[in-house]
């Protein structure tokens, strides 16, 4: 089965990079506040990455679990 690297989807608690580069030099307030519509929608999206990594999960496992008991009870 061909690996991938997980998607990174960025969270709400991870540091936002540009009022982190610019420091206290820029208030971005007004540009940020009306990002709260979008939450609902990057939530779905996050849910939805998290559900595909654990279905890939539960694939890998049933074949490796199925694998293991052909080689034990033959």
């Amino acid at each position: 089965m061909p690996t991938t690297d997980p998607v990174r989807v960025r969270s709400r608690r991870d540091a936002d990079p540009v009022p982190d580069s610019a420091g206290p030099h820029v208030d971005l307030t007004e540009f940020r506040d009306d990002h709260a519509p979008l939450e609902p929608a990057l939530d779905r999206l996050r849910a939805a990455v998290e559900l595909a990594e654990l279905a890939e999960l539960r694939d890998t496992l049933t074949e490796h679990i199925g694998n293991e008991g052909d080689a034990v009870l033959p």
